[in-house]
């Protein structure tokens, strides 16, 4: 019966740990002192218009703390200086241009002379090549006849400020043969800072056919090593920028002056659009940079592929979802009482009834996206309830939430995140309330599950779905029983689980500061200079009642100190277990226990993992951290996960001499009490 009340449950972890024993201290390394900073060159002269990127050098070196370096000039009008230490010399004259980390300071006294000197080489190779001049080329036509504008943004550190013309009027952007020589005008300092749109004329627009395929390609350079981001949507027809849906994204490319940097798209397919236009960002880049954008090709290239993904996906509900009586989103997929927003519909409101790319079969919503994305946040969709079949959430009510998510393609992280509803916005993104996320590798359904409390009543919920870092054309991506479903708290004790048990040991796995110690240990302590008295602690678990009693031993002492996993005997600090005073509350408090998940809550606010008799896979991914957790017959364990990570960082507190921390040394992360029944 024991088996059956607790199936396996996998343990899954979050850190690593060094034990120390109870007579040793840690041996915790001494921050290091930053003594100053210096900046080279000292002096230095240069010519107007010349530019000179300055160094800061920190003493010593493997300083701990490095604070960020400001840059000022004391004569802008004689010199100015960037965010990253590069002076441009402005005027004859002489400046201090200052460094400032922390509370130290260096200088380089900066000389300016004489007249602006000539020109740089341009050195760019200006001729077209084969593949932009061939009449495929629908670019092309609109390059020759000047038949683009252009919108800039510029980014000044507070407002933006742009302007909507024809290429031909842009003073700091030249066009010759196939290159557009871009002069950026303001240096700044992070990406997207620095945009310039490129849009075709009325008369001149670039339609695709869905049943084509594309080619896109554009060779980008620049006078010096930067970095650049390109996009390429369909033609918005309403804002200044006329951004419309993302067709596709290279975002972080560098370029640089000794050779120039091709971008090929993959292959666009299966998208219809009366016109398309690029925007292109150069933040970070410094002033008088020069940036040239040559031979766009935007080609046809055939017909598009017409084999699709074989659909092998399951559509048969769960078990889990057929049974989930109170499931608040059941009667939503079954009633169509649903819509779409995002990527996949262009960025327009969709019912989902209505929409080809979309698919609602028995418990599961099929995606389809006809073009690739790219970037971490270029293919977002919301999913929401139509306005008359809210699904609300009550405050302090605890909810199950699952999904099973699914795709033709592997992806590199999934979000299935759950939002309050927030009718004024076209999305209906309101605030975050949580999320299910992972990996998801293709072709193989996998369930996320999650639990949600919220703090107030949330009149409707919606859904973000996000699809991150990239996805093919033609990707098939399944939402599957999704299950929204409050939790009823009507577990008890069972009545075979029922009995008097002894503490019978500690088992530690990992901790935090090394990994040294990775492996499943057992753990004595000792308390007041006694070995082990802590053993004869007995636990009480009574089915009449339905209650728990931690009971301490015969010398009146308790396993107090083994919660605590901060400073100090009050439990506080940055592993807060629910504000209990050792691992389990004293005295007798009520005790609820899930026969389905094995979840064991004492006094309603303390929830461990239960186990019973078995070997168990205990395992901390990101430590190295793993072993067997064994639990032996007529035992039970409680597994206590602290999901909080501590910092690394920790002091000593002489006022706790004898403190819990101290005997724990660098903090307990994984651990569970073995108890035997009497």
């Amino acid at each position: 019966m024991m088996k059956k009340f607790l199936s396996f449950i996998a343990i899954a972890a979050v850190a690593a740990v060094a034990f120390i024993s109870c007579e040793e201290k840690p041996e915790v390394p001494a921050d290091i002192a930053l003594k100053g900073i210096s900046v080279s060159p000292a002096t230095y002269s240069l010519a107007v218009g010349e530019t000179k990127a300055l160094t800061v050098a920190y003493d010593p070196e493997d300083a701990t703390i490095k604070p960020e370096v400001e840059w000022t000039s004391s004569n802008p009008e004689v010199a100015t200086v960037d965010g990253r230490g590069t002076v441009t010399g402005v005027a004859a004259g002489t400046a201090d241009i200052v460094a400032k980390a922390g509370e130290f300071t260096a200088k380089c006294v900066v000389t300016v002379v004489g007249e602006p000197g000539p020109e740089p080489e341009d050195k760019w190779d200006y001729t077209p090549c084969a593949d932009y001049s061939a009449a495929s080329n629908l670019w092309k036509p609109v390059f020759d006849s000047d038949g683009e504008k252009y919108f800039y943004y510029f980014c000044n550190g507070a407002d933006w400020n742009g302007t909507d013309t024809e290429t031909t009027d842009v003073p700091f952007l030249e066009k010759k043969t196939s290159t557009y020589k871009l002069t950026i005008e303001n240096g700044t300092t992070l990406a997207w800072q620095n945009q310039i749109f490129f849009f075709p004329n009325e008369g001149h627009e670039i339609a695709l056919d869905a049943a084509k395929q594309y080619r896109i390609q554009v060779t980008f350079g620049a006078s010096v090593a930067t970095r650049g981001f390109i996009k390429m949507l369909t033609y918005g027809e309403s804002g200044p920028k006329h951004e419309g849906a993302l067709i596709h994204e290279v975002g972080d490319f560098k370029m640089s002056p000794d050779a120039p940097t091709i971008i090929d798209f993959p292959a666009i397919y299966g998208i219809s659009c009366s016109n398309i236009n690029f925007v292109m960002d150069f933040g970070g880049a410094p002033a008088g940079t020069v940036i040239y954008i040559k031979d766009i090709i935007v080609a046809e290239d055939g017909d598009a592929p017409q084999e699709q993904p074989e659909d092998k996906w399951d559509y048969t509900p769960s078990e889990a979802y057929k049974a989930a009586a109170n499931n608040l989103w059941k009667p939503i997929f079954d009633g169509n009482f649903d819509y779409i927003y995002g990527q996949i519909t262009d960025n327009s409101i969709v019912d989902i009834t209505n929409y080809d790319a979309v698919y609602k079969n028995e418990s599961t919503y099929r995606l389809t996206f006809a073009s690739a994305t790219s970037g971490e946040w270029g293919n977002c969709n919301f999913l929401c309830p139509q306005a008359d079949h809210k699904v609300a959430l009550k405050a302090g009510t605890k909810y199950n939430l699952s999904v099973t998510l699914g795709a033709t393609a592997a992806i590199q992280k999934v979000i299935f995140s759950l939002h309050a509803d927030d009718p004024t916005k076209e999305s209906h993104e309101g605030a975050w309330l949580t999320d299910l996320w992972g990996e998801l590798p293709a072709d193989t359904p996998t369930t996320f599950t999650a639990e949600y409390t919220p703090e107030a009543d949330i009149e409707n919920i919606s859904w973000t779905i996000i699809p991150q870092f990239g996805t093919p054309a033609g990707m098939m991506f399944y939402i599957k029983d999704i299950i929204i479903e409050e939790v009823v708290n009507n577990n008890v004790v069972p009545e075979f689980f029922a009995g008097t048990y002894k503490v019978s040991s500690l088992k530690v796995l990992g901790g935090v500061g090394t990994t040294a110690f990775v492996e499943v240990k057992d753990k004595s302590w000792m308390w007041n200079s006694s070995v082990n008295k802590e053993y004869d602690n007995l636990l009480v678990l009574s089915s009449t009642d339905n209650t728990a009693d931690y009971q301490a031993g015969e010398d009146g002492a308790y396993w107090d100190y083994i919660l605590v996993a901060d400073k100090n005997k009050l439990g506080t600090g940055d592993m807060n277990l629910s504000h209990n005073f050792g691992q389990l509350p004293h005295g007798v408090v009520p005790c609820n226990i899930n026969t389905e998940n094995g979840q064991v809550t004492f006094n309603n606010t303390l929830t461990v993992q239960g186990l019973t008799e078995g070997t168990y896979p205990w395992e901390m991914t990101w430590a190295s951290a793993k072993g067997d957790l064994v639990v032996p017959a007529n035992s039970i364990a409680f597994v206590f996960n602290c999901t909080v990570k501590p910092d690394s960082e920790y002091t000593w507190d002489a006022a706790w001499a004898y403190s819990d921390f101290e005997r724990f040394g660098l903090r307990p992360f994984y651990f569970a009490m073995i108890f035997t029944k009497q």
